[in-house]
């Protein structure tokens, strides 16, 4: 089945399905990864555990969420893209839901590995979907509108801690904003229900039960595998050196820059909230026009403009990282504070 081909086979509102089902899912992706950013200490004081401790609760479920890509990817070429999403729904779904009734280091770490499974699942089902089904003229802006969602779901994650912060006591806060983000997923079901299965893989499926699939199809080895055959070992490589240094350079602005800005340049919750909602929405118009030139001018010259401006971001923040916000701070017991109370000192 060729693209044009599977452009014609998908109804407007079937696409629309698969677009908002891919939408919300890499929000709430990205809320249940950002989150812990702004509740570390208040997890770290409740639970009692360290501050190393916690950044391998952080690390951990990122690694997991690379887990649960390959998993579900896997899993979505043997019983279809659909099923796979909504598994990798029920696993983000239990994760996030299980990790706000944890009660030490061991069963927070155990839940949100569980919950990253489930993140790197959704993000990398849903994706592959929606490029599956969408127009092939406009790839490249529907991937980047998806990409989008990840500062609204940073936007969001900043809103609903600053809430249960100022709202919760120290142990319930942390915990209310950590169920928050299994319950919108519950409302994501009936949306995926309605979502059609992907076309092509269907097609695949029919070809290969009638022994029909082209004879290089056939001499296929297992789907892994082929990622180190060929041509297709390069594009991995590349594609996974790139990815990686996204996801490192992000996941460090998102989830250790506001810590940086309480913990040690004494600024509070409201300026990290400012500043990170500043971010996000920059973040987004970043993604949204990446997509847009990348369909127009291609995706190497959209990949090396995005570049650029990347580097010249991180050489920003090397200059001017270790300017502090302005006020008094002095110590209270065991906090480093300017009359705010979420700072903390190593």
């Amino acid at each position: 089945m060729t693209a044009a081909e599977a452009d014609l086979g998908y109804t407007k509102s079937e696409r629309m399905f698969v677009a908002w089902s891919a939408v919300l899912g890499y929000a709430f992706d990205f809320y249940n990864l950002i989150i812990m950013a702004f509740l570390l200490t208040q997890i770290q004081h409740s639970l009692g555990i360290t501050l190393p401790q916690t950044g391998l609760i952080v690390s951990m479920t990122l690694t997991a969420s690379v887990i649960g890509g390959i998993a579900i990817g896997w899993l979505g070429d043997k019983i279809g893209r659909k099923n796979a999403l909504l598994a990798s729904l029920a696993l983000l779904a239990a994760g996030s839901i299980l990790s706000a009734f944890a009660w030490d280091f061991g069963s927070l770490l155990v839940f949100r590995i569980l919950a990253g499974i489930g993140v790197g699942g959704e993000w990398g089902a849903g994706m592959v979907l929606l490029n599956e089904v969408w127009r092939s003229h406009g790839r490249g802006f529907g991937s980047g509108l998806v990409q989008a969602m990840s500062a609204a779901g940073t936007a969001l994650a900043v809103i609903v801690a600053t809430y249960a912060l100022n709202t919760f006591g120290p142990d319930q806060s942390w915990r209310a904003a950590l169920l928050f983000g299994g319950v919108p997923i519950f409302l994501m079901i009936f949306v995926r229900a309605k979502m059609p299965e992907s076309r092509l893989w269907t097609e695949y499926e029919r070809l290969r039960k009638a022994g029909a699939l082209p004879t290089e199809k056939r001499q296929e080895k297992n789907a892994l595998l082929e990622i180190f055959r060929g041509a297709s070992l390069g594009y991995f490589l590349f594609g996974m050196l790139m990815c990686g240094a996204y996801i490192i350079s992000y996941q460090a602005i998102t989830i250790f820059i506001p810590t940086l800005m309480i913990r040690d340049l004494g600024g509070n919750p409201g300026a990290v909230r400012t500043a990170t909602l500043f971010w996000c929405l920059f973040s987004a118009a970043g993604l949204l026009l990446a997509g847009y030139f990348s369909d127009r001018i291609g995706r190497k010259r959209a990949i090396i403009g995005s570049t650029i401006v990347c580097t010249l971001g991180f050489i920003a923040f090397y200059l001017f990282g270790r300017t502090t916000y302005p006020g008094p701070r002095r110590p209270i017991g065991g906090f480093t504070t300017d009359c705010r109370r979420y700072a903390t000192r190593e």
